[in-house]
């Protein structure tokens, strides 16, 4: 039943684009260079940036930064013309305590809404050094937007950010409930993280920045947990398809070697040896790092590895990258193997 009811949810995100209300041949034909094909396709292009409406003081403001203000209009608006379609005006305006020239590109209409004393609210790049802000967008009246935040789409063609903002707005109404998790509850409670249909609401209608960051988390979860289990799962076919050598070693001379040493192993020691020893018997080729401080009895592991290679009819080698560690080891092992039988070559 639960197989069923995945599997019609799953249907009904792979329809086409054009299920979306909104969305004709020609709308279709602009996303599908962008390779979005299906809803799921829609749904999953994630804004590349957010636009930041909230209010803030410019002292607080990096250089090329985008800002929104708040002030007052204290200059008469001169529009200057560069060729047919090419203009700049410029005015001065009071945000607080700082009187800064306001730059809107190719917006000449303005000139006839912005007059002295209005109050406006303006978002824009701002230049540090010349206490300047270039408009992008322009509001007459004090700060009342209804959204902080804005995602920002990557676009093509004819397709605008608002264009793509309704559109996905139509998406998540229609099949939004349509989302299901795919990561197991229990990594979910673990980690703290949103559910993937919470994830891509917040990613797509942000409340706030605190959550977008939650949002992301999810997400950078969710990449490399997928990026994880697709490498383990290469290594583990990569290892079944190399040859290597099973080695068929005396368990009872390992173990009765292991009493023999001069102090007990820990158990790290003894749990990693089970895995060396079980990777030998194995006919496929091991590939293990053994990670430790310095003095934590890494080389007694190798040398227990090595009686069991010798055990087994076969010969080890441990190399090591300088003459000096070599003559260290050659010693320690002798102290080790050689009261066992274990002939020693260097």
């Amino acid at each position: 039943m639960f197989q069923e009811a995945a599997s019609e949810a799953m249907n009904n995100l792979l329809q086409p684009v054009t299920a979306i209300k909104g969305i004709g041949t020609d709308t279709a034909a602009l996303l599908h260079e962008m390779e979005i094909d299906t809803v799921i396709d829609l749904l999953e292009h994630l804004p590349y940036r957010y636009e930041d409406y909230r209010l803030k003081d410019l002292e607080a403001v990096e250089h090329d930064e985008r800002v929104t203000i708040e002030g007052t209009i204290h200059s008469a608006p001169l529009v200057s013309y560069f060729g047919k379609k090419k203009s700049r005006l410029t005015l001065k305006v009071l945000t607080g305590r700082y009187l800064i020239t306001v730059i809107f590109f190719n917006q000449p209409y303005l000139k006839s809404k912005l007059e002295m004393g209005v109050t406006v609210t303006v978002t824009g790049k701002w230049d540090r050094h010349r206490q300047t802000i270039t408009g992008s967008e322009c509001h007459i009246g004090p700060y009342q937007l209804e959204k902080e935040f804005e995602p920002v789409y990557s676009v093509r063609g004819s397709l605008t950010v608002k264009g793509m903002r309704r559109l996905m707005k139509n998406a998540f109404a229609q099949y939004g409930s349509f989302i299901e998790d795919n990561l197991p509850p229990q990594l979910l409670t673990r980690y703290k993280l949103m559910t993937r249909k919470e994830a891509l609401q917040t990613m797509h209608f942000p409340p706030s920045a605190n959550t977008v960051k939650q949002a992301r988390r999810r997400f950078v979860y969710e990449e490399f947990l997928f990026f994880q289990l697709k490498m383990q799962a290469l290594r583990k076919v990569q290892r079944e398809q190399s040859k290597g050598i099973g080695q068929t070693y005396n368990k009872e001379s390992v173990e009765e070697f292991t009493r023999t040493l001069p102090f007990p192993l820990t158990n790290a020691q003894q749990r990693v040896v089970c895995e060396i020893l079980d990777d030998m018997k194995s006919p496929f080729r091991m590939n293990r790092l053994l990670q430790g401080d310095v003095g934590s009895g890494k080389t007694v592991v190798a040398a227990i590895s090595l009686f069991a290679t010798v055990s087994a009819g076969f010969q080890g080698a441990l190399m090591v990258p300088t003459e000096i560690l070599a003559e260290q080891h050659a010693h320690s092992l002798s102290l080790m193997l050689e009261p066992v039988g274990v002939k020693q070559l260097c």
